[in-house]
């Protein structure tokens, strides 16, 4: 029984790993087209430009969600992997937190926009949340960071215990998701021999 969690919990890291490689390609392409499609709109190409601009929105918004699902399949598979070993549980802790920080993110930015709309004190909140977030995010990247070093230790596969530490540098991140990805497959297959 141990050994099917222990495969799930390693194919839903690896899954996540996935969805943050694929995420920030799409916000990042998402977004230059956005901003694209809007400067075009000054330039007047009107309809044309409206559309460019919703394409890059919705690309940026998929990309969102994408990262959304890895943190979802961090949590999912470390939790698994804590059935298997205790040690496991730090990181399902830490992408919790990064869940809780992208949630409270979004509520400053919530509080931003009313505050400006209604012209109200509740803008001054926004900002004091969003220190609050940006701490959390950084804590539970970190703690995020040594789980995955730890599934690299465990299973003896240096590219995770890598691309866990690659995880906290901001802009090397997506090379540390790749990293994750190919080194979380190498388990697999020398374990589980998928």
């Amino acid at each position: 029984m141990s050994s099917n969690v222990e495969l799930d919990g390693l194919k839903a890291l690896r899954t996540g790993n996935l969805l943050l490689i694929l995420a920030p390609i799409l916000i990042t392409i998402g977004e230059i087209g956005g901003v694209l499609g809007l400067l075009s709109g000054f330039s007047g190409y009107g309809l044309a430009s409206i559309g460019g601009g919703v394409a890059g929105a919705v690309l940026a918004i998929v990309g969102y969600l994408l990262a959304l699902g890895a943190i979802y399949m961090f949590m999912k598979g470390f939790g698994q992997l804590r059935e298997v070993d205790p040690e496991f549980k730090i990181g399902r802790t830490g992408a919790s937190v990064v869940l809780a920080a992208v949630v409270i993110s979004f509520l400053a930015e919530i509080l931003v926009l009313v505050g400006f709309l209604t012209a109200s004190a509740v803008l001054f909140a926004g900002p004091i949340l969003a220190v609050i977030g940006i701490f959390l995010f950084i804590i539970g990247i970190i703690l995020t960071a040594i789980g995955f070093y730890r599934v690299g230790s465990k299973y003896d596969e240096g590219l995770v215990k890598v691309g866990g530490i690659l995880l906290i540098f901001g802009p090397l991140a997506f090379i540390g998701a790749i990293l994750n990805y190919v080194g979380l497959g190498s388990v697999i297959r020398k374990k589980f021999g998928q």
